[in-house]
């Protein structure tokens, strides 16, 4: 398994440690970025997609117009943070060989303390573009609106029976039915994301480096906007972000706190038993959970499932690379797993995370993988 790292050290001493130990790769910027090219290893860099601005014309809006902060990024949709985003694509050296994009969605539950963000963009110019785009923004927002509404204030029975039906594939099919501007609102976002990548990609084209991708894990990905497969003609690499247990908080895109975020948001300042909540979220995903200490943790066969997921979900062209945390105390294990399913590369966050909790082991537990 050829193991990469996303948050290098900048020291050549633990670098060359760790070149040795077997990691070839990198994911860097700043000083990080410089020191592992001054080592030889080959150097992505990422880039922010949605930059936020001096303007706050350019913040994303929720559907009852409020003006919202999230993951420090600004709506997909605005001129001056794309503006932004691509004059710093366009000053990328040519000596990295590749980009990964990061934040390239729209607002997650765990992405904001507004328990509204995820119910966004509702600004005007992502009003006119749904229109430009044959969807018909009266629709999507009242029901989005509707939707919200019962789901985080509405009566208790009313946000039961929503969890409920998330639970099962025809659930969901009866909601859409229900709600018809809920697929157009999801489809919207699709299609936006997709157009600002497919961008992002052209203006790399005529050099030889690589556009890739941070996306969010399947079982969340199309919830902010990113389609696996229409992505994956853009992108040379796709990391699922599989973070199965991770402690910081906040922790955007990390699984287990997206999912106790959302029960939060929908059990607080009412009788709704936050728990049960849990209970349907975690079942809503098909996938393993338990409990480490006091921690929400998929299970590490949680990894390889969404891993061979995303395998499923790409273009032949593009490689599927997941990238998890460091700091997992059963990291040796996933890695295992992952190597056992079949899964060739993996890139690791955090360094320093790793060293902290693996007793400066880490060098030992990636040349295992070998």
């Amino acid at each position: 398994m050829d193991i990469w790292l996303f948050g290098s050290p900048t020291s050549s001493e633990a670098l060359r440690a760790l070149k040795q130990a077997g990691v070839s790769r990198v994911v860097a910027r700043g000083e990080a970025l410089a020191a592992a090219q001054a080592e030889g290893l080959t150097s992505y860099t990422v880039l922010h997609a949605f930059p936020t601005t001096d303007d706050q014309e350019d913040l994303a809006q929720d559907v009852w117009g409020r003006p919202i902060e999230w993951f420090g990024s600004a709506c997909p949709n605005s001129a001056g943070s794309r503006s932004k985003f691509f004059n710093s694509l366009a000053a990328i050296k040519s000596q990295v060989a590749g980009v990964f994009l990061d934040g390239v969605r729209f607002p997650s539950f765990g992405s904001s303390p507004s328990p509204s963000a995820f119910f966004s963009c509702f600004c005007p110019r992502c009003q006119r573009d749904m229109q430009a785009k044959g969807y018909d923004p009266r629709v999507i927002q009242g029901d989005v609106q509707r939707l919200a509404e019962i789901l985080l204030k509405g009566p208790v029975d009313q946000a039961s029976c929503l969890l409920k039906a998330m639970v099962s594939p025809s659930g969901w099919f009866g909601l859409t039915t229900r709600f018809p501007g809920l697929q157009q609102w999801l489809c919207y976002k699709v299609d936006c994301i997709d157009e600002f990548t497919e961008k992002a990609a052209q203006q790399l084209a005529a050099t030889s480096t690589q556009l890739c991708g941070f996306l969010f894990q399947p079982a969340l990905a199309y919830f902010v906007g990113q389609d696996y497969y229409r992505l994956s003609h853009h992108l040379a690499i796709i990391s699922p972000m599989i973070y199965r247990n991770y402690p910081t908080v906040p922790g955007p895109a990390t699984i287990n706190q997206e999912l106790e975020t959302m029960a939060e948001f929908l059990a607080k300042g009412r009788e709704l038993d936050r728990a049960r909540c849990l209970e349907d979220l975690i079942s809503s995903t098909g996938l393993p959970f338990t409990r480490e200490g006091n921690l929400l943790a998929m299970a590490p066969e949680g990894v390889v499932n969404e891993t061979l997921a995303a395998k499923a979900l790409v273009a032949d062209s593009c490689r599927v690379i997941p990238i998890i945390w460091a700091g997992d105390p059963l990291l040796a294990t996933t890695l295992e797993k992952l190597a056992l399913a079949g899964i060739d590369d993996c890139i690791l966050f955090s360094y320093q995370a790793g060293v902290d909790v693996h007793s400066n082991q880490l060098a030992q537990i990636i040349a295992e993988r070998k």
